[in-house]
């Protein structure tokens, strides 16, 4: 199942940055077509997690929360596998949340699971 979700998670990936290389976004003030996968974690995880989520049977979408006010504030979608995390910018998947590479130096999150597959 690991090598499916494996699968998964790199089309899904691929299908993202295809879009976001066809049709641009914004990054700060410059409307860009060089889509990489720390792109796709900072403004369309929920679309990736969401997509994987509901292709891979024993995924789960978990949304990780800082305090708002906080002053390092992170938002980020990801997918909890089998206690292990992933996201567009980490396909091996970690043990520690805190690994992931955009959280790297950042306080711990609260995780909270949104979405079970079908």
């Amino acid at each position: 199942m690991v090598n499916r979700l494996r699968t998964v998670m790199e089309a899904e990936t691929q299908r993202l940055l295809q879009l976001l290389r066809t049709g641009g976004f914004w990054y700060r003030d410059q409307y860009r077509y060089d889509a990489t996968p720390w792109d796709i974690n900072n403004g369309c995880c929920e679309d990736w997690a969401e997509a994987v989520a509901s292709q891979v049977r024993g995924a789960y979408v978990l949304w990780l929360d800082d305090d708002e006010d906080a002053p390092h504030y992170c938002r980020h979608c990801v997918i909890d596998y089998r206690r292990r995390y992933y996201d567009a910018d980490c396909l091996d998947g970690v043990d520690d949340v805190m690994d992931l590479p955009i959280l790297k130096g950042k306080k711990r999150p609260r995780g909270r699971r949104l979405l079970r597959p079908a």
